[in-house]
């Protein structure tokens, strides 16, 4: 790979950084004037999307977003095959880089349906996903695929804690290029976020296992439906502030790495 294409590929890595931190920023935003009575809503990354959509110049951020997913997207793929992130040869890291390609086919899929949102083709809509999914139901193997998926979603919350506790995550910082305040807040809202995010995986692996016993696809809700999962219980409103704050933190950890990250493709 010549260093010109690696300089494009970290460019584009950090610009899909920048975009889905604004996603998460957003979505907390919303949830917190929700939780303290200012208006707001418990809304997930499409939600918003469409939210911006209906906004001044909505088109050209959308555009914008679309071209963000898109690169997000594909630096995860990236990071799968080429392995930027030096993980081990072992089941270990073959399982992290899965769940690279995992992640980079979800924000792919997320590019598509923003740039159809942006285009106005209809095909890009919350039912398009609901179909699939109730199709995907009503297949033998479909309720095993929606319990494994929640399984492997309760997992990859799990990983999010321990990521968070072990503070996993700042290796993917350049240190050198961090006074000691930048770092210790990249720490600090790299602990709260992931955290925060960790809840939400949780709760929608939940659904899905849930979706799974009841072989009913409607039961199975992403980020938008753990938000209105936590303002339901008691002290709903605390609670929906600190994970919307978390969310917060998350869209800030996204910030610091887009600027601190280190993305090396050799």
């Amino acid at each position: 790979m010549t260093y010109n294409t690696a300089k494009c590929i970290e460019r584009a890595a950090r610009i899909g950084y920048v975009t889905k931190g604004i996603l998460y920023s957003m979505i907390g935003v919303l949830a917190v004037r929700l939780a303290i009575g200012e208006g707001g809503s418990t809304e997930g990354k499409r939600g918003v999307i469409q939210a911006v959509a209906d906004e001044p110049f909505g088109q050209i951020i959308l555009a914008a977003v679309t071209i963000g997913l898109l690169f997000y997207g594909l630096w995860k793929l990236i990071a799968a095959y080429f392995n930027p992130e030096e993980n081990d040869d072992d089941a270990k890291g073959a399982v992290k880089r899965a769940a690279y390609v995992v992640s980079g086919i979800i924000y792919l899929g997320l590019a598509v349906w923003t740039a159809a949102l942006l285009l106005q083709s209809g095909s890009g809509g919350e039912g398009g996903g609901q179909s699939w999914s109730a199709w995907l139901m009503s297949k033998g193997i479909g309720p095993y695929l929606f319990g494994l998926a929640g399984a492997a979603t309760i997992g990859a919350g799990a990983v999010q804690f321990y990521r968070a506790y072990k503070e996993k995550f700042v290796k993917h910082y350049d240190r050198y290029r961090m006074s000691a305040t930048e770092w210790k807040w990249a720490k600090y809202a790299g602990q709260f976020g992931i955290s925060a995010r960790g809840v939400v995986f949780c709760i929608t692996g939940v659904f899905l296992i849930f979706a799974a016993l009841q072989q009913d696809s409607d039961e199975a809700r992403g980020l938008e439906g753990a938000l209105d999962v936590i303002a339901r219980q008691p002290y709903g409103s605390i609670l929906l502030a600190l994970v919307a704050a978390g969310l917060i933190a998350y869209g800030v950890y996204c910030f610091a790495r887009a600027r601190y990250g280190h993305f090396r493709v050799s």
